[in-house]
Parts: structure tokens; C-alpha cells; sequence
């Protein structure tokens, strides 16, 4: 019987899907980021020989190949779901809503995949592309790790959680070339924010105007507003954008599981 490959819940921001073993650890709001929180030693035990080794060793088949595995150190992961009209200068729990951490696997001594691991240890994902392995082989474990929205960008966040740098070309296409100050990378998120909410707003009027919906219908086949908890406004309905959010995070996470088949399987 296939793993688990559903919807178990779909929030504005990062409310997505997560394929493979185990559910999103959600972030803490109470707890204080002063800096980036060490890796929890439950996921450096499992990365490092343990369960999530393991189970990477039987499914990609090299614990049958005799070809040696060993993976980097692991990295805080997140999804990004910053506090509307916040003005802080650092990052903190509560721009974040899914933690994970993300490790690479390094076959014979190339690096051949990412894997990811919850906050307990547990095997969560495995298959990345070769761009995205580069990108987060220059993550250091005193950094995070951030997926910024359906687009698929990537940053880097600096130890002390005031500097954002974009890894891959969908972030530099967002946020330039350059690292940003938090506060800089809040304004240029928050205005790609209100053109994505503006233009599904058009797109579910139009729906509504040619009678392909109804008025409170789901508008499918949108890739939705990357919503980062805001009401959204009439007529777009809360559901919907949800739902659409929640597809287009799906689609993200998707492309980048190479063995998406082979896992879903086991």
C-alpha cells in the first residue's frame, strides 16, 4: 500500500505536502530565536547511521550496490511565512511555518541527493535536482535553509537571522543578486505578495464573470496567492486560495522527489 501522499492539512503561507514518512514539525511561536537553534541531536544520530541513513541506503539501493554512502551535515529547513506588515529585523518562529532539516547524501564521495528528516529523526523526503544539491551544499548547519513560496526560491538566513541570501535563480529573480537585511527582504516578499493577491483576485472575478465558477466555488488549476495569513479580499474564497496554495506547494515539493515513485511505494 503507497505511503501516505495526501493533504493532511493546507494553511495560508506553507501549509503543504510533504511525501514520505512522518509530518512537517510546525514551528514554535512561543520559543525565542536569538539565533539559529542547533540541529537537534535525534536528527544527527539518524543522519549519521541511524534510521533515515537506513532508509536511504534501501531505497536509492546502494546498501546492495556496496557503494559508500555518507551524507553532510544536516541543515534547518523551513518554509517561509512571514508576518504580514511585520517590521522586525530578524527572522523568528513565527515567519516560519514548517521545520525540517535537510541533509546531502554524498555517494562514493559525490554529492547525488538531499535528504530530509523532521525534527525527531524521521524520514520525510528523498530527491532533489543537481542545481538544488549545490545550492544547499553552501548552507552551513549554523544557517537556515528557507523555500520562499511556490516559485521554488531558495535562501540562505544567516546565524543571527538578519540577513536572507537567495541561492537559485527563482530568488534572484525576487530579491536580485545580493543578500538582503530581513527587514529590506520583508518589503520586496510583501509586495510580490500583494501582485500575486491582486492578480488572483482578477483571475477568480474573471471565473466568476464568464460562469465558469459560482460565487464561493474553488477556483482549480490557479497556482493561488503564496497568502501569508492575511484575510484575502472578496471575492476570492478563503477555502480556495487554501486549497490552490496548497497544490502549488504540493507541485514544488514534487519536482524535486526524483524517486518519487520508488518512495511512494515502499
Amino acid at each position: 500500500m503507497k505511503r501516505r501522499l495526501t493533504v493532511a492539512a493546507v494553511s495560508f503561507g506553507a501549509g503543504l505536502l510533504v511525501a514520505g514518512v512522518g509530518t512537517p514539525a510546525q514551528a514554535d511561536a512561543s520559543q525565542d530565536w536569538a539565533e539559529v537553534p542547533p540541529v537537534p541531536q535525534a536528527v544527527l544520530d539518524s543522519v549519521h547511521g541511524g534510521t533515515a541513513a537506513e532508509h536511504v541506503a534501501n531505497l536509492d539501493g546502494t546498501a546492495k550496490s556496496g557503494k559508500g554512502t555518507t551524507f553532510g551535515d544536516p541543515v534547518r529547513y523551513v518554509f517561509l511565512d512571514l508576518v504580514h506588515a511585520s517590521s522586525a529585523t530578524a527572522l523568528s518562529p513565527d515567519d516560519v511555518s514548517v521545520v525540517e532539516y535537510a541533509a546531502v547524501q554524498y555517494v562514493d564521495g559525490v554529492a547525488t541527493n538531499v535528504v530530509v528528516v523532521d525534527e525527531t529523526g524521521e524520514f520525510v523526503q528523498l530527491g532533489w535536482s543537481v542545481d538544488e544539491i549545490k545550492d544547499i551544499e553552501q548552507v552551513s548547519p549554523s544557517e537556515i535553509l528557507a523555500a520562499g513560496g511556490p516559485e521554488g526560491d531558495l535562501y540562505e538566513v544567516s546565524h543571527d537571522l538578519q540577513q536572507v541570501r537567495p541561492l537559485n535563480a527563482a530568488a534572484r529573480d525576487i530579491v536580485g543578486v545580493s543578500a538582503l537585511p530581513v527587514e529590506r527582504f520583508r518589503d520586496v516578499k510583501g509586495r510580490q505578495m500583494a501582485a500575486r493577491l491582486a492578480a488572483y483576485d482578477e483571475e477568480y472575478q474573471a471565473a466568476l464573470d464568464s460562469g465558469r465558477i459560482a460565487p464561493g466555488d474553488v477556483l482549480l488549476g490557479s497556482a493561488g496567492p503564496n497568502a501569508d495569513g492575511r484575510t484575502v479580499s472578496a471575492p476570492v474564497a478563503a477555502t480556495g486560495v487554501a486549497l490552490a496554495l496548497g497544490a502549488a506547494y504540493l507541485a514544488l515539493r514534487q519536482a524535486r522527489r526524483r524517486r518519487t515513485t520508488t518512495a511512494a511505494s515502499l
